[in-house]
């Protein structure tokens, strides 16, 4: 089950947040996020108050993903190459879709992609686009996998302003099936 979060919620995705920190930090992750940097729980706050965090469920009712979707580009994204011409308003992005150290492997980040196929048909989105770390590669893998097209590569000034390289990829709406 994937809903919008409630307040109540944030404990449990902060938990999950670091949980992915400490996998970083033991070098057991790709995802170049950093500790108490990014994502944090402002970073969850801040999307619960602008009705943007989604969590995802399993089937014991545990919070064991999350993903924040929203128009709000970073100013990188005016330097990419885009597939599909769209409008801001036409263009649903996904930034910090993280799954559980605990239920990595299960299929839940491609639930979570279909979830943001949906909400985009909603909201009568063009493209879905999205970044990350060129050294995620599962993460690479999926989007690939999922029909999304690599848009090239770019680096993006981090909170704890330190600079990352990223991969950009975008996927027309009309294609999703």
């Amino acid at each position: 089950m994937i809903a919008l979060a409630q307040k109540k919620d944030i404990d449990d995705v902060e938990k999950i947040f670091i949980d992915i920190g400490e996998m970083e930090e033991n070098n057991t992750s790709v995802t170049q996020w950093k500790k108490g940097v990014y994502p944090v729980r402002t970073t969850a706050e801040n999307a619960l108050c602008k009705d943007t965090l989604y969590i995802l469920k399993d089937s014991n009712h545990k919070i064991c993903g999350c993903v924040i979707l929203n128009y709000e580009q970073l100013e990188e994204y005016k330097e990419v190459l885009w597939g599909y011409e769209a409008q801001e308003q036409e263009v649903l992005v996904i930034h910090t879709l993280c799954i559980s150290p605990e239920a990595i492997g299960q299929g839940y980040a491609k639930k979570i992609l279909i979830f943001a196929d949906d909400i985009a048909r909603e909201k009568k989105c063009k493209t879905i686009r999205l970044e990350t770390g060129i050294y995620n590669t599962p993460a690479k893998k999926l989007y690939n996998s999922y029909g999304y097209e690599t848009r090239g590569t770019g680096f993006i000034l981090k909170e704890d302003s330190s600079v990352v390289e990223v991969v950009y990829f975008d996927r027309e709406i009309e294609k999703i099936v």
